[in-house]
C-alpha cells in the first residue's frame, strides 16, 4: 500500500495504513459480532436462498478484476486452478490485472474514469473509496447482495456494513476481517548487535542505529527511502495518538485521547512540526539519499537488495521479508521493532480492505458470486492466499504454514498474500507461518490490549461543498508538503509557506464544513 509521495492520496494512504491492515480483529461486544441480517444492505429484499437457486449461469463470462500490487511469478498457475473450479461452480473465470505499488494512486481514479469494463476492483478508505462512491464510480449493491452473495450479505455485522454505506446505499463489500498491522522499523540485527545499539522502541531510538551505520558501514544507506518516505509520518501519527481516518482529505486530524473529536489542521499540530524537524535532521545527516525525491524504490525493496540498513514496514510485510531473508541472508539476523502508542492504538476499519463493483461492470451479478466464493469457500480462499498445497506451501501438524522441501522464502514463486487478496481476507482461513518473526505474536498481543475504536471510524465526509478546496489542498501538498517530507527546506520557512498556501487554498472553509458534518454525525449517534 504504497504510492508516489508527491500526492495527497499517498500521504492519506500511509496515514491510514497506521490504522489498518491487521491480523487480529478488534474486540467488540458479542452482540455486535453476530450477523445482523435485518441491518444488512439487502435485508428488505427477497430470501437469498430462494433467489440464488434460480440464477441463470448458462452463459460463460470472463470477469475483469483489478488489484493493487505486483503479480507473483506463479499467478498464472494458481489462477488456472481457481478458474478451473470457478468455471464449474458459476460458469465464470477471472482475468486479473494489477496496478503497481508505485503508480496506483494515479492509475486508480484514472482507470475508473476511463470507461473500461471492470467487474471487480479492490477498494479501501485509503484509495478514496467514499469520495469515488459519491462520484458514482461504483455500483450500488443493496439489491444485488441478497440474491448473488447471500453469505456476504448475512455474514457481516451492522457495524461493518455501516462503514461501506453512504446515504443508505452500499457501494463496497468490506473484507470480513479487520486486521491489525502495526508499523515500525525493519533492521539488520547483525549490525545493531555489532555496534552495540540498544533495541529500538521509539523513533528517536532509530537515530542511534542509523548513526552507527552511517559511521561504520560505508556505502550502505541507513534508511534508503524513496516513494515510501511518508511512512515515517504514519509512525509519528501513531506515536502521538492522533487519527486522520475519513477527515484527512480536508487536511484534518484529531487526538484520540479527546472525549469528543476536536478537529485540527494537521500542519498546525506540534507533532507535525516535530516530524518536519526530524525529516530535516535525518536528510541533513545523510540517512537517505539526496535523490530520495526522485527514487521510486521502496525502502523494503532496497532493504531486501542490501541497499538499505533499514526499512519502514507494517508487521505483515516485515514478517514476509524476515522469512525471505532468513533463506537468502540468514547472517543479517533481521529484526522488527514496532513504533506504537502504549496507551492507545486505533482499531482497524473494515473498509481498509474490500472489493467494489465499478459502474462500468458488465457482469455485476456473477462478480458478486465469484467474490463470495473467494471469501467464504476455503478452497478458493486458500488458493488465493497461499497458492497450491505441496508446491507453494505445506501445513505443519500444528496447522502452521511451512515451505515444501526445496523451496525457500526467497525462491517461493507464490508467497503468502502476494496475489493481493486483501479484499477477501478471511480470518477463518488465516494461517500463521512457521518461522515467523520471533516477536510476531507478542507484538499483536500487546497492541490488541490498547485498541480503541476511533470515534469517527464510520463517519463519511461528503465532499460536494468543498470539492474545489480539497483539490486545491492536494495541489499544495504536491509542492510544500513534499518539500518538508524529504527535508528539502528550512523547517520554519517550509512550515510557514505550507500553512500560508493551505489558507489560500481554503483550509478554513474545509475545516468549517468538516466540523459541521462531524457534529451532525456525533449527534446522530447519541
Amino acid at each position: 500500500m504504497k504510492g508516489t509521495k508527491v500526492r495527497l492520496g499517498l500521504l492519506l494512504s500511509i496515514v491510514l495504513l497506521v490504522n489498518i491492515v491487521m491480523v487480529a480483529c478488534s474486540s467488540k461486544d458479542a452482540k455486535d459480532n453476530q450477523p445482523v441480517t435485518s441491518s444488512s444492505p439487502g435485508a428488505a429484499s427477497a430470501s437469498p436462498s430462494a433467489g440464488k437457486s434460480s440464477i441463470d449461469t448458462s452463459k460463460e463470462v470472463k470477469l475483469s478484476m483489478y488489484l493493487i500490487g505486483d503479480p507473483p511469478p506463479d499467478l498464472p498457475v494458481v489462477l488456472a486452478e481457481i478458474n478451473k473450479m470457478m468455471k464449474q461452480d458459476i460458469n465464470a473465470t477471472l482475468d486479473i490485472s494489477y496496478m503497481s505499488m508505485g503508480d496506483y494512486q494515479k492509475k486508480y481514479p484514472t482507470l475508473l474514469a476511463s470507461g473500461e469494463a471492470i467487474d471487480l476492483i479492490y477498494a479501501a478508505a485509503y484509495v478514496n473509496f467514499a469520495d469515488l462512491a459519491q462520484k458514482n464510480a461504483f455500483k450500488e449493491l443493496n439489491e444485488l447482495l441478497p440474491t448473488y452473495a447471500p453469505k456476504i450479505n448475512n455474514g457481516l455485522t451492522k457495524e461493518i456494513w455501516s462503514q461501506a454505506t453512504i446515504g443508505g446505499k452500499t457501494y463496497m463489500v468490506p473484507g470480513p476481517s479487520a486486521s491489525l498491522n502495526p508499523s515500525g522499523f525493519l533492521i539488520r540485527g547483525d549490525l545493531r548487535k555489532k555496534y552495540n545499539v540498544p533495541e529500538i522502541k521509539t523513533i528517536n531510538d532509530a537515530s542511534v542505529y542509523f548513526d552507527a551505520v552511517l559511521k561504520n558501514e560505508k556505502g550502505l544507506i541507513p534508511l534508503n527511502v524513496g516513494a515510501d518516505i511518508s511512512n515515517l509520518f504514519g509512525l509519528y501519527i501513531t506515536a502521538a495518538g492522533y487519527n486522520a481516518e475519513n477527515v484527512f482529505a480536508a487536511g484534518m486530524m484529531y487526538n484520540m485521547n479527546d472525549a469528543a473529536p476536536k478537529l485540527e489542521v494537521f500542519s498546525e499540530a506540534k507533532f507535525f512540526e516535530d516530524y518536519a524537524k526530524k525529516t530535516k535532521e535525518w536528510a541533513d545527516k545523510g540517512y537517505w539519499s539526496k535523490n530520495a525525491f526522485s527514487n521510486k524504490v521502496y525502502s523494503t525493496d532496497a532493504f531486501k537488495q542490501g541497499a538499505s540498513a533499514a526499512a519502514i514496514a507494517g508487521m505483515v510485510t516485515a514478517n514476509e521479508i524476515y522469512m525471505q531473508m532468513n533463506g537468502a541472508h540468514p547472517e543479517w539476523q533481521v529484526e522488527f521493532f514496532p513504533i506504537v502508542n502504549e496507551k492507545m492504538m486505533a482499531s482497524p476499519s473494515y473498509i481498509n480492505n474490500g472489493m467494489a463493483i465499478p459502474s462500468t461492470a458488465k457482469n455485476p451479478e456473477r462478480a458478486l458470486m465469484a467474490l463470495e466464493l473467494l471469501t467464504y469457500d476455503e478452497r478458493y480462499n486458500m488458493l488465493s492466499m497461499y497458492g497450491i498445497s505441496g508446491k507453494h506451501y505445506t501445513l505443519t501438524s500444528a496447522g502452521k504454514l511451512a515451505l515444501p522441501a526445496g523451496v525457500t522464502g526467497d525462491t517461493n514463486k507464490f508467497p503468502p498474500e502476494k496475489m493481493s487478496p486483501w479484499g477477501w481476507r478471511n480470518a477463518k482461513f488465516l494461517k500463521v507461518s512457521d518461522g515467523s518473526l520471533p516477536n510476531y505474536q507478542t507484538v499483536l498481543d500487546s497492541v490488541s490490549k490498547v485498541l480503541t475504536v476511533p470515534k469517527l471510524q464510520a463517519f463519511t465526509l461528503k465532499t460536494d461543498n468543498i470539492r474545489n478546496e480539497i483539490a486545491a489542498l492536494s495541489e499544495v501538498n504536491k509542492t510544500e508538503l513534499t518539500a518538508l517530507q524529504y527535508g528539502m527546506v528550512d523547517v520554519a520557512e517550509g512550515l510557514k509557506a505550507y500553512r500560508d498556501k493551505q489558507k489560500a487554498a481554503g483550509i478554513e472553509k474545509a475545516r468549517a464544513e468538516v466540523e459541521k458534518q462531524v457534529q451532525e454525525y456525533l449527534a446522530s449517534k447519541k
